[in-house]
């Protein structure tokens, strides 16, 4: 499995309806929005909880043909594991291929 360079995405925050934030995952087709958290409407996004959307717009990781969000966190970084999704730091190598649907290996 090869990965791409860790690119910075620059959307700006904001507070969207969860029928738009729904509409985005589903455009971006890497996360998976979750019934569980669409009751929620700032944390439509399933990883083991429910997080807000804009919290994986920070660092986008491209693994073979799907596409990661997480926040970059300096702490994670320097551990070499660049991407903070939670309180986790996660490396490259946790994502997972597009056909297994969530990003992060469990």
């Amino acid at each position: 499995m090869q990965f791409s360079t860790l690119t910075v995405l620059l959307v700006s925050a904001g507070l969207v309806a969860a029928q738009e934030e729904q509409s985005k995952l589903k455009a971006i087709g890497n996360l998976q929005p979750d019934p569980k958290c669409l009751t929620k409407p700032n944390f439509p996004v399933y990883l083991k909880k429910c997080y807000k959307v804009d919290q994986f717009k920070a660092v986008r990781i491209d693994v073979d043909g799907i596409t990661c969000y997480g926040t970059k966190s300096a702490g994670c970084l320097d551990a070499g594991t660049p991407v903070k999704v939670g309180k986790g730091c996660h490396k490259l190598s946790e994502f997972k291929d597009a056909k297994a649907i969530k990003c992060l290996k469990h």
